[in-house]
């Protein structure tokens, strides 16, 4: 008699195999592919992480190619397609949507140890790649300041300076972060981090010289920058954002980040209350404050919960303006 397994396979060209007998071939490819792993430098850190290498089925060839850029990652800032170019000879050999990009980023997020949470997919990308010496976008990712001072090599740097003199908000490029080496308030020791760009703007019609910066509803990897730029010094940063759940996770995100440093302003249970919340706020939304775990937004965070209405910041603005004087004037 012909064994059952013969049979299918004649019928189906394919060989019939047993659970068990695949979990062992695929666990002994795994382990084939760890050894070969360790053949190459640059990859080693990936160690026991390195599953979505080994679902990829990188040739040798792709293998050799992520291994360079782990061994060639710059030390001074350089745009990702100068970085490809110098390590395949294609400038988009690591394009963050082709195959090898892709990885290329996921093996710098396992290397990654300071990235901050409650931020965009593509900002946190852009502050892997940042904290690499990859720069992704550099022109267009941007910060708006007002009364910062920024110095490169002991020396303040003139356009800083001019914007200081003259009470004017403007926006800084990452590019331009880059070439300073420290920032901090022309005026005190505080700097104010305002959500919405309309509260930003009003509070400066009120304060002219206020030392703040606008995060326009994110974190873009250029604010987190600016602030690392300030965080040697002795500087409180202190947050302001609407009454929903994504204005707490940016809260909870700094505080988390600079720890001795971050503080939220006019953010608080009575304040909410006031705001006469009314925006509708999506289950999938209402999920994002599981992340909220300071002692300083608990309080707010269990009333939003109970409502489950949004408030936001224009309901507000003069208590924020009287916030402000008694901390800052």
């Amino acid at each position: 008699m012909v064994p059952f397994e013969e049979v299918v396979a004649k019928v189906t060209g394919v060989p019939l195999v047993s659970n068990s007998e695949m979990r062992e071939r695929m666990e002994m490819e795994r382990e084939i592919f760890s050894r070969k792993l360790m053949a190459f430098d640059g990859l080693l850190f990936m160690m026991g992480n390195e599953k979505f290498l080994y679902d990829a089925e990188l040739t040798d060839a792709e293998l050799s190619i992520l291994n360079e850029a782990m061994v060639m990652l710059p030390d001074v800032p350089m745009r990702l397609p100068v970085f490809a170019q110098k390590v395949t000879g294609n400038p988009h050999a690591f394009d963050l949507h082709g195959k090898l990009g892709g990885l290329l980023y996921r093996m710098l997020l396992v290397k990654s140890d300071d990235v901050a949470y409650g931020i965009s997919d593509t900002e946190r990308k852009n502050q892997v790649l940042l904290e690499n010496n990859i720069i992704r976008d550099d022109i267009m990712n941007f910060v708006t300041v007002n009364g910062l001072l920024g110095e490169r090599d002991g020396k303040v740097h003139p356009m800083w300076r001019a914007a200081v003199d003259g009470n004017v908000p403007w926006n800084v490029p990452a590019k331009h972060l880059l070439e300073i080496d420290v920032a901090y308030p022309a005026n005190g020791d505080s700097v104010w981090l305002i959500e919405n760009s309309s509260i930003y703007s009003a509070l400066l019609d009120v304060f002219p010289d206020l030392p703040a910066i606008c995060t326009h509803g994110q974190f873009r990897f250029a604010t987190w920058l600016l602030l690392k730029r300030m965080a040697p010094g002795n500087v409180m940063f202190y947050y302001a954002g609407d009454f929903d759940p994504e204005g707490l996770l940016m809260a909870e995100t700094l505080l988390q980040r600079f720890v001795d440093q971050a503080r939220v302003f006019a953010m608080n249970e009575e304040l909410y209350e006031s705001s006469n919340p009314a925006g509708v706020i999506t289950e999938s939304s209402m999920k994002k404050l599981d992340g909220v775990q300071s002692d300083s937004l608990l309080r707010l965070k269990r009333a939003i919960l109970k409502k489950g209405k949004a408030g936001y910041q224009e309901s507000i603005f003069d208590a924020m303006v009287l916030e402000i004087r008694e901390n800052y004037e």
